[in-house]
């Protein structure tokens, strides 16, 4: 839908991503939740002022749930739960600051204890 008003590079497809992303994870199929997730970073990145500062965080907290779905080890989703994080403060706009960090606390985290907030 968005790639025909925007076309296949538009901030609206790293959005659609992400949203892709996050649905693979929730099923439980880290592959497709990393491979959309580091589409989306990409397309974040590649938008450059397009990206709002929530765009910038939601891209790396996909990289960080596809890696918890994946099992990936503790120093690297730490590594990427930090970034999360760190992008999260950069979120201005309180209620879309509210509603990001409600997703980064919301499941599933798939039993990583450094997860468990």
């Amino acid at each position: 839908h968005w790639r025909a008003f925007n076309g296949p590079d538009s901030i609206n497809a790293a959005r659609a991503a992400w949203l892709c992303s996050r649905a693979h994870a929730v099923v439980g199929d880290g592959t497709a939740a990393l491979r959309t997730a580091e589409r989306c970073q990409a397309l974040t990145e590649a938008a450059g002022d397009e990206a709002a500062d929530f765009d910038h965080f939601y891209a790396a907290e996909a990289i960080a749930r596809a890696l918890a779905c994946l099992g990936r080890g503790p120093e690297e989703l730490l590594a990427a739960r930090g970034r999360a994080s760190k992008l999260l403060g950069n979120v201005t706009d309180p209620e879309d600051h509210k509603m990001a960090e409600s997703d980064l606390l919301s499941g599933p985290w798939f039993r990583t204890m450094f997860f468990e907030l």
